[in-house]
């Protein structure tokens, strides 16, 4: 393991040595200049490992280069390690809402609120909305981030005007879902029509989803062929846990639930795997065992810092669902959870949320459930391949049994329950997703059926998801609107 001394906090930083390793040694003797110029080798710009380790190096051998820093900082940040840079800019900066501006406020910002710093996050959106009051981006972060409870007074005019004043389709697009995410508790109705609306703009924006394709690449995944032989392994070996499913379907919980365990570590969203799966790993690796190895130890690389002295770590991006198939035949020992939760209300909570990149699928209700239903048949087929190593858990299950639900995925991996578990929301964990204020809060049922309330207004996008649960519903609800019959007089 190679350490690093972050010299602005005295933290160390675990790095694990890169598989390649002529690429290793100059990572640890390059000099500044050597260093820059490998950031520009298409071997680095396509390896984000390689590309973390060598800002880190650099940004130690020029400490006053801003722009390196700044590199450094967001690439961090996309790699679900906030906490060092949280470090180092706490350790620079006393009051950053009172000190900076722009680019600088907005990422203290978001790693502040990645890292459970929310006093510090909210200082900061809200000094961002007196700097840009104009600004749709900036507006968006803060409402995102912010509970009801602490929401300014005429904070929905504001919104609106900015919907109402927008120059352009993005900007009314990115408007109309800040204000849906304004009023996905005050008006769950209002809050649909607005997300609708948004949706539309931006299918507009940017074209259809390529279902076609899609569905191609879940055919070649399911031809990859499951590796085993978890024996031959080193007992110090890391195990990966991959948490997979829709989003918003409760992966940030059970990541949680999970790495509240002492032995398991937490990488939180890893762009790892598909990076392999749309390079190196395009085909099946079966007559490849040379690629397959330098692979498998690239990834266990990369995560190996996020997991500390753990035996297992997980990655919970949720569309490594489509990678299912390479993640059996990449690692032996690997263990998959597949999460779901209740139709409707997962496919609700994706529509009312502004998903940056990836989600295509999303803006259109058609294509929603489409997406949704694929998925689930892939990983129906991938757990026959490889039963034992893959688990299906559902969300509102989880909420109400958690230690009946683990038990058996903490058993494959050679662990025992722990009722600290059930403690994850004392953690401090460091979440850089939507689901930041769930996680840290204790189980509850805030996110089970939650769909009626978006009815009416939701009724069409509903039944484009899942029209037998909604036909149920108004079976039920016109059977109990129906009198009893009046028996006769005698």
């Amino acid at each position: 393991m190679t350490v690093m001394l972050n010299e602005c906090s005295g933290q160390l930083i675990g790095w694990h040595p890169h598989p390649d390793a002529d690429l290793e040694a100059a990572l640890l003797s390059a000099s500044a200049g050597a260093l820059q110029a490998l950031l520009r080798q298409p071997r680095v710009a396509a390896d984000p490992y390689a590309q973390l380790r060598c800002l880190d190096r650099l940004r130690q051998l020029a400490p006053g280069n801003v722009p390196v820093l700044q590199h450094w900082q967001q690439t961090m940040l996309l790699a679900n390690r906030p906490g060092p840079v949280w470090a180092v800019l706490s350790a620079r900066h006393d009051d950053p809402a009172g000190q900076l501006h722009g680019d600088e406020l907005m990422l203290v910002a978001q790693v502040a609120q990645a890292v459970g710093q929310t006093d510090t996050a909210r200082a900061c959106y809200q000094a961002l909305t007196r700097q840009f009051p104009h600004s749709v981006d900036v507006w968006q972060k803060y409402v995102e981030f912010e509970s009801p409870g602490h929401h300014p007074e005429g904070l929905e005019a504001t919104l609106q005007d900015l919907a109402d004043g927008a120059g352009n389709d993005y900007g009314r697009e990115k408007a109309l879902f800040t204000l849906a995410s304004y009023w996905r508790r005050r008006d769950p109705q209002r809050a649909f029509v607005c997300a609708d609306h948004a949706h539309e703009l931006k299918w507009r924006r940017l074209g259809p989803w390529d279902k076609v394709g899609f569905l191609k690449g879940l055919a070649i995944d399911r031809q990859r062929q499951p590796q085993s032989g978890t024996g031959a392994l080193d007992p110090g070996h890391l195990r990966p846990v991959f948490i997979v499913g829709l989003p918003r379907s409760g992966t940030t919980l059970l990541s949680s639930l999970l790495a509240s365990h002492s032995r398991i570590g937490n990488a939180g969203e890893q762009g790892l795997l598909p990076v392999l799966a749309r390079g190196p790993c395009r085909q099946p690796l079966a007559d490849n065992e040379t690629l397959r190895q330098f692979s498998r130890a690239w990834y266990l690389a990369a995560v190996a810092d996020l997991a500390g002295d753990a035996v297992a770590v997980i990655d919970k991006l949720p569309a490594n669902v489509q990678y299912a198939g390479l993640i059996l035949e990449l690692f032996p020992d690997a263990v998959l959870i597949h999460i779901r939760r209740q139709r409707l209300d997962c496919a609700l909570s994706i529509y009312l949320h502004d998903f940056e990149y990836g989600q295509q699928y999303a803006n259109r209700a058609q294509d929603l459930a489409a997406y949704a239903g694929a998925i689930d048949g892939h990983m129906a087929a991938i757990a026959q391949q490889a039963q034992g190593r893959c688990f299906t858990i559902d969300y509102e299950a989880l909420v109400d049994q958690p230690e009946t639900l683990l038990t058996p995925v903490l058993a494959a991996l050679g662990l025992d329950w722990q009722p600290a578990m059930l403690e994850f929301w004392r953690r401090g964990t460091q979440v850089a997703t939507y689901s930041d204020q769930q996680v840290r809060q204790p189980l509850n049922r805030q996110g089970i059926n939650t769909w009626p309330r978006y009815r009416p207004a939701a009724d069409a996008f509903l039944g484009s998801i899942d029209p037998d649960t909604l036909a149920a519903a108004d079976a039920r609800a016109d059977t109990a609107a129906t009198p009893l019959p009046v028996a006769p007089n005698p």
